[in-house]
């Protein structure tokens, strides 16, 4: 989050902040968008360190892990929660479960109503979305940054001075743009 008119998460959500991430180079990153904690996933130790800690763990990556470790992270009554589809099962010993009344639980997207809410909170707490915006006239090299996994947030296209026209055939789009008329993409 840049610039002054954005407030780290630590601002506006009242929680201790710990953001898991495979990339420890992301550290500084995550702390001034708000965490108070950076801990990779794969690191048996800092698992060890936050053991009991967390009361919510929301995993958005579609990567396996080590569940019974990431499940230790919560206190009693923790939730683990998924909206990242991981790739196999997840190995889950359901004692592992029962002692502390810890939940697993996921969901696919927020209801119309949640999404709502979701959005006028962030919109009262000035949190706005981490996106790399890239005009239409560069669509080639914003595919090429996706593809090669360069990118770091949401890639968005600005359509907002492109008028897209389809031609002929319904796979290849004309855009009259500054520059860019005659030109086709696929």
């Amino acid at each position: 989050m840049a610039g002054p008119q954005r407030r780290p998460a630590r601002h506006w959500s009242g929680c201790e902040v710990t953001a898991f991430t495979s990339s420890l180079n992301k550290t500084d990153e995550a702390r001034r968008l708000g965490a108070h904690n950076v801990v990779a996933p794969t690191d048996s130790d800092a698992l060890n360190a936050i053991a009991g800690t967390l009361d919510f763990l929301l995993v958005t990556a579609n990567a396996n892990l080590d569940w019974t470790a990431m499940l230790a992270t919560l206190r009693g009554k923790g939730r683990l929660h998924f909206v990242g589809i991981v790739p196999d099962a997840i190995p889950v010993h359901v004692f592992n479960l029962i002692p502390q009344q810890k939940t697993l639980s996921a969901s696919p997207v927020g209801s119309p109503s949640n999404t709502a809410t979701l959005l006028e909170f962030c919109a009262r707490h000035q949190i706005l979305p981490q996106v790399e915006l890239f005009p239409m006239s560069r669509i080639n090299e914003a595919i090429e940054h996706l593809r090669s996994g360069k990118a770091r947030y949401r890639v968005v296209l600005d359509a907002s001075r492109a008028a897209v026209v389809v031609l002929e055939r319904p796979t290849l789009l004309h855009m009259r743009q500054e520059g860019l008329s005659g030109k086709r993409f696929s």
